[in-house]
């Protein structure tokens, strides 16, 4: 081990590429899939900041985007599930938005109740924007949309379905993968999206608390053998909607095709940079078997070499993705990123590097050392 450190050590020029490399297949494999978990995750972005233990909508509804109006008359079938403490609404649909500045722009409106009692995302407001929100016609959008929607600040105005809507407010966290959210009353949706079939005795999703968290499976299997609604836990919807979009759509296709692409390619390159690096010692590690030197040595060099090379390149890399995972950001890609998607990169990229390390032993076993000191 120490022999390996010092070669690299004293020439360092030679293996710098291949750590470069390497930290660039890292930083590249972990930003392409956290471009697309953080992508695909916008989908479900009304269940993730809501407080509902359950969601209730309409039959073979794919995606909470594509869910169709039930009647509220099913909010008192909830109530007799047992466990439930609590119920709710919400209303979602999407909706063309209209400003003299951007023209149409594709929305997707979102009514809850704004109350303290809400299960919705209101956790996503202020409590000065709650108390605008109950004015009919007030909205809230995403402080990132504005541009999209030609607004510019508090108190512009827009039009949904020839309805005029005022911005009472901007928020952070609430983007979408289609077009942004328009977060009002359910009083206001209902007046903007009366042309889809949505009225006062309709809604989208109807939300519900248990009693305990240990409640809501009993309460799901109480709900799941009516014909016209289907009941999902939280959850269970998040997923649900996420993976209809990677798997069913052209977008989803599209994001996890170049993930799995700089995933080859990071892998290929960083894996045959190390091959290329090692066997440029083959003259020196032919001179040590010349020399009487055992190869089981000479193996354990080798792989040394890798594992220095590999760690080195990974540091750098979980570095390199930090910055970029940053600038991602800046620029509106909302890229995810935890501790085990850094880990999992590392890993895949340590895993190649051994690989190298292993055919390039294989590529020196079988050259005899007098063809290798010619």
């Amino acid at each position: 081990m120490l022999y390996a450190l010092t070669v690299v050590w004293f020439e360092f020029r030679r293996y710098l590429a291949a750590i470069l490399v390497v930290a660039a297949g890292t930083a590249l494999m972990g930003l392409q899939f956290g471009v697309m978990i953080g992508l695909i995750s916008l989908v479900s972005t009304p269940i993730d900041k809501s407080t509902a233990e359950i969601w209730v909508t309409s039959h073979d509804t794919p995606s909470c985007d594509l869910a169709a109006p039930i009647s509220r008359d099913w909010v008192n079938r909830v109530w007799d599930a047992p466990g439930v403490v609590a119920t709710d609404e919400v209303i979602m649909h999407y909706t063309t938005w209209h400003s003299p500045e951007s023209g149409n722009a594709l929305t997707v409106m979102l009514g809850f109740n704004v109350s303290d009692s809400s299960m919705g995302p209101v956790k996503m407001l202020t409590p000065e924007q709650r108390v605008l929100l109950t004015e009919l016609g007030s909205v809230v959008i995403d402080y990132r949309e504005r541009q999209r929607l030609g607004v510019h600040k508090v108190g512009d105005v827009g039009e949904i379905a020839g309805k005029r809507v005022r911005v009472v407010g901007f928020t952070k966290g609430m983007t979408s993968v289609t077009g942004p959210y328009i977060l009002c009353s359910l009083e206001t949706a209902r007046k903007c999206l009366y042309y889809t079939a949505i009225n006062s005795g309709s809604v989208t999703f109807i939300l519900a608390r248990c009693r305990s968290p240990e409640l809501v499976p009993e309460a799901l299997r109480s709900l799941q053998g009516e014909p016209e609604i289907a009941v999902y836990s939280s959850q269970e919807f998040s997923d649900k909607s996420r993976w209809y979009w990677l798997i069913m759509t052209k977008a989803g296709l599209a994001v996890g095709f170049v993930a799995l692409l700089g995933l080859f390619v990071g892998g290929v390159i960083a894996t045959q940079t190390l091959y290329s690096a090692t066997l440029a010692l083959s003259r020196e590690l032919a001179l040590l078997r010349a020399l009487g030197a055992p190869l089981a040595r000479i193996m354990r060099f080798v792989m040394y070499q890798a594992s220095i090379i590999g760690v080195a390149g990974v540091l750098l890399g979980l570095v390199l993705m930090e910055g970029m995972v940053w600038l991602a950001d800046r620029m509106g890609a909302h890229p995810y990123m935890n501790w085990w998607l850094r880990l999992a990169s590392a890993a895949v990229i340590l895993v190649m590097v051994f690989a190298a390390g292993l055919v390039a032993l294989l590529s020196l076993r079988r050259t005899e050392p007098i063809q290798l000191l010619r």
